[in-house]
């Protein structure tokens, strides 16, 4: 009898130690097992998510700033100092010192109290030689006017002839700029008293008019190239180191 009862103790201990190992391997069902692995995955795919969006993000801002940068580069670029492109001078409205003076000798700059002088004051919005004044701007010193400045428009367009040239890339004021010469010098205002030589003018819309001849840079310009122009306005400036400007509407060779 006593060692029925030990049996079946030993036999009861079994089942529950079968049943307790049962569960345990249920926990480690291949199949659980593999959904814990996919939901690991997906976890660690959400947290990687945000970074790689956020550098992409970065990227982005980069190449944009990158490209901003660029443009702005570009632009300054365009506007340097060394374009073939002279200023166009804008010139309105009387001088309060000095006076502009026309004849058929031509123009004449003389100081606003001046008895001097000859011929009559040319009075902005007046025409000479066809040529309207938009402008002037002296400077006196003492009883004379060695420095003026006037702005004038055509009423029209002047067709001339004439010859280009290019002036020195080391030259003060308008390095590699386009210089014309015109043949009829009488059609433009002048002044008796200046000493440069007649007739000549810095082309304003350099490149503009470099296009129109077929060419890409003043280099491609060797000794005086024969053209025939259209033009609409001038800048005067009398002084011993500047020049004369034209602003050319067209241009073609001859």
């Amino acid at each position: 009898m006593q060692i029925r009862k030990h049996t079946g103790l030993t036999l009861l201990l079994a089942g529950i130690m079968a049943a307790g190992l049962s569960g345990c391997s249920s926990d480690r069902d291949p199949n659980t097992a593999e959904q814990e692995s996919s939901a690991a995955e997906t976890t660690t795919a959400a947290a990687a998510e945000p970074e790689e969006t956020a550098t992409s993000q970065s990227e982005t801002t980069t190449e944009t700033a990158a490209s901003a940068e660029t443009e702005t580069t570009a632009a300054s670029t365009a506007a340097s100092p060394g374009s073939t492109n002279a200023p166009q001078p804008q010139i309105t409205g009387a001088d309060d010192d000095t006076r502009l003076l026309w004849s058929e000798r031509g123009l004449e700059a003389v100081t606003i109290d001046s008895t001097d002088g000859y011929g009559e004051d040319l009075a902005v919005g007046s025409d000479y030689l066809n040529w309207t004044l938009n402008g002037y701007d002296g400077s006196p010193s003492g009883d004379a006017v060695p420095d003026m400045k006037a702005s004038f428009t055509y009423n029209g367009q002047l067709q001339q002839n004439g010859q280009i040239r290019v002036l020195s890339g080391s030259d003060a004021h308008y390095p590699n700029g386009l210089y014309m010469h015109v043949d009829n010098i009488a059609d433009f205002p002048y002044f008796p008293k200046d000493t440069r030589d007649r007739g000549w003018f810095v082309i304003q819309n350099a490149d503009e008019v470099l296009e129109m001849l077929g060419l890409e840079s003043p280099a491609e310009i060797s000794g005086d190239l024969s053209v025939a122009v259209t033009v609409d306005s001038l800048y005067v400036h009398v002084s011993a180191d500047d020049y004369d400007t034209l602003h050319v509407v067209s241009a073609t060779r001859r």
